[in-house]
């Protein structure tokens, strides 16, 4: 399957205090956004859809 760069803004009406860590934990992000986030060493996080 080829790789393609995604982009999308989301316009979220809460602090970045609440948000925070949702936005820095591959669980939390898994919820909102793919069937599975992971990240690596260099603190990418990579997206996962059907499987």
């Amino acid at each position: 399957m080829a790789k393609f760069k995604y982009t999308e803004e989301f316009e979220i009406n809460t602090s970045a205090k609440a948000i925070y860590p949702y936005l820095v934990n591959p669980n939390n992000l898994a919820e909102w956004f793919a069937d599975e986030v992971s990240n690596d060493l260099n603190k990418r996080f990579v997206f996962r859809w059907n499987n």
